[in-house]
């Protein structure tokens, strides 16, 4: 399950790690400011090849920035 705003905000969080500005990530995955910002925000979902230049750039695997935290999950009894 791929929750956009977890997956936005690890965005987000590994950009500003990194000291990028939104703009030189935007500019790099060839995608505009505002398109990156919403989908830091969760508010977009990005193309296969935007997420994948995106894990490019911020060195990051595909499962980093799709994976739900499963520390809030509660496994169903048998």
């Amino acid at each position: 399950e791929c929750n956009l705003v977890e997956m936005g905000s690890r965005i987000a969080a590994r950009r500003r790690r990194l000291g990028i500005s939104q703009n030189f990530l935007a500019e790099k995955v060839d995608i505009s400011r505002n398109h990156l910002s919403n989908i830091e925000r969760g508010r977009e979902k990005p193309s296969f090849d935007v997420l994948i230049n995106l894990c490019n750039i911020l060195r990051v695997t595909p499962d980093y920035l799709l994976t739900v935290a499963y520390t809030h999950l509660t496994l169903p009894t048998i």
